[in-house]
């Protein structure tokens, strides 16, 4: 559009629609894209965006997300990042404060790494939540285009991540 002094250009950005509250039964919640469908587990919830399979007998999925919640003094993205070590993944990611709402606290966590047996580069993405001394993490890994192209909508889903009492 023109007015009068220049030129408007008009962004229009498309809003990921959270449709869809998931709950866990080990006490955690957190919302996913309406289009996405979700694999619970023990205390772990692997999330599957439109087209995407999961296999767990297969260490190169081109893309995996998952949402943990976890027990005071287990540190999902430490595990995570001592298994890369262990696998002879040495580079080093960054580690930046997550505060996604006033009142909550946490850590988002950034590597990108070129892995021996794959081609491509791979990207690691943790956030992590501490809610009342215990934390709710969702580990993004796959290949890195995926993974970006994933970005707003996992960092809704992050922010979406609240304990719930266990159902009995």
């Amino acid at each position: 559009m023109r007015n009068g002094r220049g030129l408007i250009l008009v962004v229009v950005l498309a809003a990921t629609v959270l449709a869809k509250p998931v709950r866990n039964p080990a006490g955690f919640k957190f919302e996913i894209p309406e289009n996405w469908t979700v694999e619970n587990g023990n205390g772990a919830s692997v999330l599957l965006p439109p087209k995407v399979k999961v296999d767990p007998m297969r260490e190169d999925n081109p893309e995996v997300y998952t949402v943990y919640g976890h027990v005071e003094g287990e540190d999902i993205a430490d595990m995570t990042r001592q298994s890369l070590k262990a696998n002879g993944i040495t580079a080093e990611g960054v580690t930046e404060p997550y505060r996604p709402l006033p009142n909550r606290t946490g850590t988002a966590y950034l590597l990108d790494f070129k892995h021996p047996d794959r081609p491509g580069e791979v990207r690691l993405r943790i956030w992590t939540l501490f809610i009342g001394g215990k934390r709710l993490t969702l580990v993004a890994i796959g290949q890195k285009e995926k993974v970006i192209a994933r970005e707003w909508q996992l960092r809704t889903v992050a922010k979406s991540m609240d304990f719930v009492p266990v159902a009995k």
